[in-house]
């Protein structure tokens, strides 16, 4: 707003005026110097423009200060990018140009993520699958006849070739001694629609799977399918030639 016609081009009028040219304040021997309005009362507002009306910070009695822009507010440091506050985006960002020290405190509110790069929260990896590191699934048999049971791993199968052919020698892997019962698993003459059965201890991403087969090179699987569930359970079915 243009007040009235100043007397001089070097005084500016009390009620309000246009000023051109710079404004710099000098200390000289005072302590601080103050710019700004400290007489605030209801239902008015302080405000400091900058550019145009969009750009503006101003202040209402009993709220936050408000800083309004149009391209966002960018914070810098020795003339180094530290973050931007709003972006040209919909809806609007936030952009860290640094490291966040958080000083122990907490990030809370997060969102189950939606695409790879966004932070997960602790329930999202509790609650999700994963490869256990130690294998798809473990050896289930150590050396000999000697059952290892501590894995958590729990195998059965529709048909077993009699007593010592129990379904965890099809993962005995490499410490299989020999062939027959005690380091195979075979069925009693089924030769299709049989299945092997693996119930794992905890919800697990099954990736990859290897049954070993009989050391006679008979009876073996040629046609099979996986399947399975969020129960921790996965089931193998096929068909022997």
């Amino acid at each position: 707003m243009r007040g009235a016609e100043t007397e001089s081009a070097g005084k500016v009028s009390k009620r309000g005026d246009v000023m051109i040219g710079d404004l710099t304040l000098s200390i000289d021997d005072d302590e601080m110097r103050v710019i700004g309005c400290s007489d605030l009362s209801p239902n008015k507002y302080f405000c400091l423009l900058l550019g145009d009306q969009l750009n503006r910070l101003y202040f209402i009695l009993r709220v936050p200060v408000v800083l309004q822009t149009t391209h966002g507010f960018l914070i810098k440091v020795r003339d180094e990018d530290v973050c931007q506050i709003g972006t040209d985006d919909h809806p609007p960002e936030i952009v860290m140009f640094r490291n966040i020290r958080m000083n122990s405190n907490r990030i809370t509110n997060l969102p189950s993520p939606s695409f790879p790069h966004e932070v997960e929260t602790n329930s999202y990896v509790d609650d999700c699958p994963r490869k256990i590191l130690s294998g798809y699934v473990p050896s289930l048999r150590s050396l000999g006849n000697v059952t290892n049971l501590k894995t958590g791993f729990v195998v059965t199968a529709s048909n077993q070739a009699g007593r010592g052919f129990v379904p965890m020698n099809a993962f005995n892997g490499f410490y299989a001694r020999g062939t027959g019962s005690g380091s195979e698993w075979a069925t009693d003459g089924e030769t299709s629609n049989f299945y092997l059965q693996v119930q794992c201890p905890e919800l697990v991403r099954v990736w990859r799977v290897a049954l070993r087969g009989r050391d006679s090179n008979t009876q073996r699987i040629f046609n099979w399918n996986i399947q399975g569930s969020t129960d921790g359970v996965h089931h193998d079915t096929a068909r022997l030639l």
